[in-house]
Formats: C-alpha cells, structure tokens, sequence
C-alpha cells in the first residue's frame, strides 16, 4: 500500500517531521499496491526519480518540496494525465500537488 500525504500548514509539517499523522492537520491518502503499480509500469515514478532527483521505490519514503520542484511535477503529472487519462491514481496525484501548492507545504509519498 502506498500512502500520500499532505500537512496542511507548517505546524503540520513539523509534526508530520515527527512522526504525527493527524487527519486534522493532513490530507492522508492511502492507495492500494496493486492499483499503484500501473503508476510504475506507464514509468511515472521512474520519470520523477529521473527528473527531479526523487528517490521514489518501494522500501523508501519521499518527500516532495519547495514551490517550483511541486510545480514541475504537477506539470509532468499533467501531462501524463493527457497520455493516460483512465489511471484514477494520477487524478489523485493532481489533486494532492495542487492542494500542496495552495498550502505551500509538501507532498509525501510512502511506499
């Protein structure tokens, strides 16, 4: 199971830092692992880890921060929605990005 993440302000993400997950404070959104592996066989995952130095794989968590890097990957998963646009998951991702650019927060992805 994959699990996506996003603190809705910065105290959130301190906590989230330490390891509190309040549905309060974040937007926590638990995938199904065998849905999710679509995302690796189109290389949508593969592609962020090439682009923008994301270490996305199972066994690891990853973090996705900083205003531009969000905009890059919303924009890159955009664009995957236009050649895969029947993966519900991307949809998904499109929504957490966006939601991490108007909190100006993070997006965090376990695996």
């Amino acid at each position: 199971m994959i699990c996506l993440i996003v603190p809705h302000d910065q105290d959130a993400v301190e906590k989230h830092n330490y390891g509190e997950e309040d549905p309060k404070t974040m937007t926590i959104v638990p995938l199904e692992g065998d849905k999710i592996n679509t995302l690796w066989d189109i290389g949508y995952f593969d592609d962020l880890n090439s682009k923008f130095g994301l270490m996305i794989s199972t066994g690891e968590d990853e973090k996705i921060t900083g205003q531009e890097v969000l905009k890059d990957v919303l924009s890159t998963t955009n664009q995957y929605i236009s050649d895969y646009p029947d993966i519900e998951y991307l949809f998904i991702l499109k929504s957490l990005l966006e939601m991490s650019l108007e909190k100006e927060t993070e997006l965090n992805i376990y695996i």
